[in-house]
């Protein structure tokens, strides 16, 4: 049981009042008060010591012009984040497709995504050597004004703390790797955080998990690898092996792990494309959605196998875990998503039989990439537990 002293409720407070800025971008502090439900004293005390940190923008608010009007008293500041002075970094080694994103405390881009360009030619090891050197030359032209107050870093399996390894079956090169050993020596010493795709993302599905009458969200995702996580009473749960949640590695009745029937690769092939081992994700999507457009028919046979697969793996998820809500990301599915997300439903509540309540199957909400959304929430905490 976790131990509630003065710091972690002050921590928790900074929390929610930062969360209330991702949903209005611009406050008063009466609003905040009254969204967090925080006395007017402890919200001042709380933005006084935010400000400290150079992380909030105060505006005045816009005069009023009716005629007549006169203006009384002082008018309460504008808050709002500060998007000139900081950023979060978002790296991405869950395929050999590297990726790196910085944002804005907004979250709001501050560079366009940069995809690696793997050289098969060379080994693992310094194809990542090469790109994290291309992020720290990034890092010290584009964001040399801009404090980097954590570093994310996305790995395709579970992260050992005490050995600094990756534990994986997609990258098997990876486990090699000392990362954060390897990671100070490349970029820098800052703040980093290394932790599981869906573990990141299922992060971003917290304020829904607090409605769950259940007290249990499972997160799926279906794309480049197959995985979920789970939260249980506002924390993600881990397990022996930190692999708690991970369908992927289910096996089918086919004998096969659920991950090579429903994987992004895999679902390609069903749609019928070739020369594909060589994209990536973000190629293959485009190409993916161009086969949904071009040969409908095809796309959505392959994409209702898809959801028959979908349905069969968390049957087993469910008796395990007995979930209120299920969201399902998959970036493959977003064509049809709805039909998609019909389907599974429907097929899940054929194979439970009525025996037992089937959860809610919800679609991702967001935009941005959950993993992304979920990393930032991560980083944005852990800067909270160093500033109280």
């Amino acid at each position: 049981m976790k131990t509630i002293d003065q710091l972690s409720i002050r921590r928790q407070n900074i929390a929610r009042i930062w969360e209330l800025f991702s949903v209005h971008p611009m406050l008063t502090r009466h609003d905040l008060a009254e969204g967090t439900g925080l006395s007017l004293m402890t919200v001042t005390n709380l933005v006084d010591h935010l400000n400290r940190y150079h992380v909030l923008d105060f505006s005045a608010p816009a005069q009023q012009a009716a005629p007549g009007y006169r203006n009384a008293g002082r008018k309460a500041d504008q808050i709002s984040l500060c998007t000139t002075r900081h950023a979060w970094l978002i790296i991405d080694l869950t395929d050999i497709y590297f990726r790196f994103s910085a944002l804005a405390l907004d979250l709001s881009p501050l560079l366009p995504s940069m995809i690696f360009s793997y050289d098969r030619e060379r080994d693992y090891t310094l194809n990542l050597l090469s790109f994290l050197r291309k992020v720290r030359e990034t890092i010290d032209k584009e964001l040399k004004n801009r404090e980097i107050l954590g570093v994310a870093i996305v790995v395709p399996g579970p992260y050992d703390i005490q050995q600094d390894v990756v534990i994986n079956k997609r990258l098997p090169a990876l486990n090699t790797i000392k990362m954060k050993k390897m990671l100070r020596e490349e970029l820098g010493l800052y703040d980093f955080y290394v932790d599981e795709d869906v573990k990141f993302a299922v992060r971003a599905f917290m304020s829904l998990a607090t409605r769950n009458d259940s007290e249990v969200l499972y997160y799926l995702y279906i794309g480049e690898g197959v995985g979920g996580a789970t939260i249980h009473n506002g924390n993600v749960l881990r397990g022996l092996n930190a692999a708690a949640g991970d369908a992927g590695q289910l096996i089918s009745r086919q004998g096969k792990s659920f991950e090579s029937h429903l994987s992004l690769r895999a679902f390609a092939k069903n749609c019928g494309l070739t020369e594909i081992p060589d994209e990536n994700e973000d190629a293959l999507l485009s190409r993916i959605a161009q086969c949904s457009l071009t040969d409908f028919s095809q796309y959505q046979a392959a994409l209702l196998r898809s959801a028959d697969d979908a349905a069969e793996m968390l049957h087993s998820v469910i008796w395990l875990l007995d979930p209120g809500q299920v969201v399902i990301d998959c970036p493959y599915a977003r064509p049809c998503q709805e039909q998609f997300i019909s389907r599974i439903s429907s097929r899940l509540n054929t194979l439970l039989g009525g025996a037992v309540k089937a959860p809610e199957i919800l679609p991702s909400p967001y935009e941005m990439r959950s993993v992304l959304l979920g990393a930032t929430q991560v980083l944005s905490r852990e800067w909270f537990g160093r500033i109280v």
